[in-house]
């Protein structure tokens, strides 16, 4: 005979499972659209800070504990950098706006990030303060391209 607890648990595995079979292939199809259409950046043509933000997913290379997308960057783009590059706002005067391209910093409201890919609703971000099976690290994240307030290159 099943505890209460064990009943619990069973109750609790038993809907996960009816809503990952229920739901599952809808969110799979909504991936897969968000996908559809998208310019995937081939390793060879990537800007370095791109390739070290790479290197960089599911850590915390600063060991940051406040918000840290902006100080993130500051530590891999290519200077002059904004001052007070911490927050977010200064990022918007960094280098020259930019179409959104793989490597081109993401500016939106309250937080920043580089573009890995775009399509023509969403923009697919790695960004610092992003949540990671370690806590808040260096992650992928799709945004819709109207949270988006600029996309910026640096002066070369």
């Amino acid at each position: 005979m099943l505890h209460h607890t064990d009943r619990c648990a069973f109750a609790l595995v038993a809907g996960l499972l009816l809503v990952t079979l229920w739901f599952g292939p809808a969110i799979s199809s909504s991936l897969n659209e968000i996908e559809r259409g998208s310019i995937t950046l081939q390793t060879a043509s990537a800007p370095p800070w791109l390739i070290q933000a790479r290197e960089h997913l599911g850590t915390n290379p600063g060991y940051w504990s406040k918000p840290w997308c902006g100080a993130y960057l500051s530590v891999i783009m290519p200077g002059p950098l904004p001052k007070l590059s911490r927050r977010v706002a200064p990022w918007l005067d960094y280098g020259l706006s930019s179409e959104p391209r793989p490597g081109a910093v993401v500016v939106m409201e309250r937080h920043v990030g580089l573009v890995e890919r775009c399509n023509s609703t969403h923009c697919l971000v790695i960004s610092g303060n992003e949540r990671g099976e370690l806590g808040r690290v260096v992650n992928h994240r799709w945004y819709k391209r109207s949270a988006i307030l600029d996309f910026r290159w640096p002066h070369q």
